[in-house]
């Protein structure tokens, strides 16, 4: 009779326990309970690491817990990128993803990781143009000047980037495709000594951020030939766009985006989605992400998908049809 009984009573313990047993179920309302993190893929201090410590840090004072960057550099974004996938999928967890980490990187390089099937897009920061610029010296002032030097002495002309591989390579290489010119390519190691060895004259030509472009030809430090977006940009309208220089073809910019590892609970990820987007969004954002070249900032998980979608699809077109391929490094 007490076995039947203790049988009974477990039994009913089971069935009124159940719907609150799961300790995900209850997860999401508690959502956040603790700091989150943001995995920047790029050494700090970059833009890129520049607009996420803004939005961290406004992210934080609406949530009411920290949010903390961890930059995790190395091998073009491929080391914190990879990071972020193994990362639990939790929601606190914050994946950065741009051009060159979503896009690019799965073409050249054999990566540990899809981004279509290990991240879930949350909302985009945003996008800027690029600009091409000249050392200071640079005999011409446009891109028509630099395509008509280039195809006078094929080979000569040279070109710095961030690295083989990287948006800042695969920017000339689809000039190249369309003038039909040979440029020469200088790879440095990051940014910050491609950007040095065009203020030290060393090279020719680099692409790098408009709005840091525009803050070294102020200064007369460099020259700025012509810009990646298919229009002007609207804070900086006195530059002219490659497209406008006889490419009309030639469209692309810079984004950035924000990512969870693919498993994370749907109410989360709608959170963090909501709570980027009233920070972004909000009328006094635009003094804090105007400065760094973002004309619109926020948006949709299913507009950020779009952009890393339509990129993927023309820089793998130009990597195949060029046949680029970064020689492996250990990591």
């Amino acid at each position: 009779m007490n076995r039947r009984l203790l049988s009974v009573l477990f039994s009913v313990l089971i069935v009124c326990g159940a719907p609150h047993s799961p300790a995900w179920a209850q997860a999401d309302d508690k959502f956040p309970s603790k700091p989150l993190r943001m995995i920047v893929a790029w050494p700090a201090g970059g833009g890129i690491d520049s607009g996420t410590r803004a939005v961290a840090q406004g992210l934080a004072k609406r949530i009411g817990q920290p949010v903390v960057v961890e930059n995790r550099p190395g091998a073009s974004g491929v080391i914190g990128t990879e990071y972020g996938a193994r990362s639990a999928p939790d929601g606190y967890t914050i994946m950065v993803g741009n051009i060159d980490a979503f896009s690019i990187n799965p073409h050249v390089l054999s990566v540990k990781y899809d981004p279509e099937k290990s991240f879930e897009p949350v909302a985009p920061l945003g996008s800027y143009p690029m600009a091409v610029a000249a050392r200071s010296g640079f005999q011409g002032n446009t891109i028509a000047d630099a395509v008509r030097m280039a195809k006078a002495d094929p080979g000569k002309l040279t070109f710095g980037s961030q690295g083989t591989g990287t948006s800042g390579q695969l920017g000339f290489v689809l000039l190249e495709q369309m003038a039909g010119i040979e440029l020469l390519h200088v790879p440095y190691n990051g940014g910050s000594p491609s950007v040095a060895a065009l203020l030290a004259n060393q090279i020719d030509l680099l692409i790098l951020p408009l709005f840091q472009a525009d803050l070294l030809q102020k200064s007369g430090k460099i020259k700025i030939l012509g810009i990646t977006s298919g229009r002007r940009s609207a804070l900086f309208p006195q530059y002219p766009t490659i497209a406008e220089q006889g490419f009309p073809e030639y469209n692309w910019q810079q984004w950035l985006g924000f990512y969870l590892p693919t498993g994370s609970p749907p109410k989360t990820r709608q959170f963090i989605e909501t709570e980027i987007n009233a920070l972004l969004q909000a009328p006094d954002a635009a003094p804090t992400f105007r400065p760094m070249g973002y004309e619109k900032t926020g948006g949709t998980a299913a507009e950020l998908n779009a952009m890393m979608l339509k990129d993927s699809a023309t820089w793998g077109h130009l990597v195949r049809s060029r046949k680029i391929r970064v020689q492996e490094t250990a990591r």
